[in-house]
């Protein structure tokens, strides 16, 4: 009974320390994927910042070179936009009329090569232009796409920091019961070492006790029959008497 005890509380204690190596071997699988995960996204963002980096630095280069072109080789003669109007003002009016004066007095070859050269400028700026757009749809797309990283960074974090709060309470809860066991594996040893020693204490007595009764017989005459009770011996059958019947035949007296 006591090696079935010592053996069911093994067992307890092996199963408790497998599930948690279980536990812990799971949760450092978890937290390792969540660390590549975030080693990912944190390279991916600075991939896409470099970029961005680079495309801020294009548009600043497109910006200064379509500047230059926009303030002095535009003729004035071409009608611009409402915005450009209203940012310009009259300046450019007065830009427009005499440029028209001055474009007049030139041969027609040299209007012909101005309008060639305007046509090419203007187109030159609409690309220009259209560029811009689309590298800041860029820097805004890539900024979007930025934030949404690293609003998954943050949940991931947020995830391995979770799973190592689980991990801790796993590993404190493993520590516990392994406590629990190992206080209750102490109280089964010390009831093993009180039965122990009760049986020491039994076996004393018993050996007292035949001391005692050997002392009391004669040494020769100590055999294995007087040790061991004999049955007794059964009593001896009396023989039963038959009951005879006398028959007597009556006298004629009698009659």
């Amino acid at each position: 009974m006591i090696d079935t005890y010592r053996k069911v509380h093994h067992q307890k204690i092996t199963e408790v320390k497998q599930q948690s190596e279980k536990e812990l071997e799971l949760l450092k699988s978890q937290i390792e994927e969540n660390a590549s995960q975030t080693s990912k996204m944190l390279t991916q963002i600075s991939e896409l910042q470099e970029e961005v980096s680079r495309e801020k630095k294009l548009i600043h280069t497109l910006e200064e070179k379509s500047a230059p072109s926009l303030r002095t080789s535009d003729p004035p003669l071409l009608p611009k936009t409402q915005e450009e109007q209203g940012e310009s003002g009259a300046v450019e009016l007065t830009e427009q009329k005499t440029a028209a004066s001055e474009l007049e007095k030139k041969p027609v070859s040299d209007k012909d090569k101005y309008y060639q050269l305007y046509q090419w400028y203007d187109e030159e700026r609409t690309r220009n232009h259209k560029l811009l757009s689309e590298q800041r749809q860029m820097k805004e797309d890539y900024e979007s796409e930025i934030l949404k990283l690293q609003q998954t960074i943050h949940s991931l974090q947020s995830e391995q920091q979770n799973c190592q709060e689980q991990m801790d309470t796993a590993e404190r809860n493993r520590k516990e019961q392994i406590k629990t066991l190992e206080g209750t594996v102490k109280s089964y040893r010390a009831k093993i070492e009180q039965l122990e020693n009760d049986n020491k204490k039994l076996k004393k007595e018993i050996n007292h006790l035949d001391y005692e009764l050997f002392k009391e017989q004669p040494a020769a005459a100590l055999t294995v029959k007087q040790i061991v009770p004999q049955p007794r011996p059964l009593p001896p059958i009396k023989p039963r008497l038959r009951q005879t019947t006398i028959i007597t035949k009556q006298t004629s007296d009698d009659s």
